[in-house]
């Protein structure tokens, strides 16, 4: 398991932080299987493994996660001081899902 991360930039192009995504080979370049929460544990379990300062240094990190990952246990793992969390875009907004970002 590899993780990828791509720069994100602020406005005097300094590295702010770094999108970090699940790559199952070394040489991929892009993601090349389906998506689902079991990529962003493996993300996040890997900065364990790695350390999030050795992987993204004193920057954010950002996860791209699903409702299922915000359901799953794994969202405790997760450092709310480092990462930023990027739902997809199709995640359906609805009362459970409200109420979940409640009790988050």
């Amino acid at each position: 398991m590899y993780i990828a991360r791509q720069p994100i930039l602020n406005r005097n192009q300094e590295v702010y932080g770094y999108e970090l995504l699940y790559r199952d080979q070394r040489t991929s370049a892009i993601y090349d299987g389906g998506w689902d929460f079991r990529d962003t544990a493996k993300v996040v379990d890997g900065l364990f493994a790695a350390g999030l300062d050795r992987i993204v240094e004193d920057n954010w990190a950002f996860l791209n996660v699903d409702r299922a990952f915000l359901a799953s246990p794994w969202i405790y793992h997760v450092n709310p001081h480092r990462a930023v969390l990027e739902i997809l875009e199709d995640v359906q907004i609805d009362e459970g899902f409200l109420a979940l970002m409640a009790h988050l």
